[in-house]
C-alpha cells in the first residue's frame, strides 16, 4: 500500500558534491570476510548493526553501505555513515510530495509493478 497523504511522504532526489565510496554487500564480498549475508539481512538488527560498525571501523575511506531491500532482495539501498554528511547537499535537486500531481505517474507505475494498491485519503 502507498499511502500519498499519511504522514505527508516526499519523494526526494538528490545530488553528491563528490562520488562516495560504499561498501557493496550485493556481491561476494561479504563471503570473502567469511561472513553471513542473512546476518546483514536479519530481522536481527544487533547483527546487522555490528557488521556495520565491524565495516566502519576497518574501512575509514568508505562512506556508506550499498545492500539489497529485506522486502525485497530486487531493491537495493543506501546507508550512509555520517562521514559522508559533507557530501550531501543542503537541498534537494527534487522535492515533491507523493501527492503532487507531477508524482502522479511514478507513484502509479510503482504501485503497478509490485501489485500495490494506492491510498489517496
Amino acid at each position: 500500500m502507498i499511502h500519498t497523504k499519511r504522514d505527508e511522504p516526499r519523494l526526494a532526489q538528490f545530488a553528491t558534491s563528490v562520488d562516495l565510496v560504499l561498501c557493496d554487500l550485493t556481491q561476494t564480498w561479504i563471503h570473502r570476510v567469511r561472513g553471513d549475508y542473512d546476518d546483514i539481512l536479519s530481522a536481527d538488527r544487533q547483527s546487522s548493526r555490528a557488521w556495520a560498525a565491524a565495516i566502519y571501523e576497518e574501512y575509514p575511506h568508505v562512506h556508506g553501505l550499498y545492500y539489497r531491500s529485506t522486502w525485497n532482495h530486487e531493491w537495493k539501498n543506501v546507508a550512509l555513515f555520517e562521514r559522508a554528511a559533507g557530501a550531501l547537499p543542503l537541498r534537494p535537486v527534487s522535492d515533491a510530495a507523493l501527492a503532487d500531481e507531477a508524482v502522479e505517474a511514478i507513484v502509479k507505475a510503482t504501485a503497478a509493478r509490485y501489485n500495490w494498491k494506492v491510498e489517496t485519503a
